[in-house]
């Protein structure tokens, strides 16, 4: 049986939930000592967080349409190539 906490309690633990989390991230990388590749290919991390940010807004955007409109190979697929 799982326990029961009190809801003050776990109101309190969920906003510090992730805000604890970027501290302890802070904290393990500056005791970790990184290499410089590591933060060499932190640039190469962040960029691809942004294109799929960036990929995630286009999508909601487009979500709105119908289904039919929204495949790639709409406008590629050809009636008389055969469908591989």
């Amino acid at each position: 049986m799982m326990p029961t906490f009190p809801k003050r309690y776990a109101d309190a633990v969920a906003k510090l939930r992730v805000p604890a989390g970027f501290v302890l991230v802070l904290v393990f990388a500056w005791f970790s000592r990184p290499r410089p590749s590591l933060v060499l290919g932190l640039p190469l991390g962040l960029l691809g967080l942004f294109l799929r940010a960036w990929a995630q807004a286009v999508w909601q955007r487009t979500s709105s349409l119908p289904p039919a409109a929204r495949t790639p190979t709409r406008a590629t697929r050809s009636t008389s190539a055969p469908c591989w």
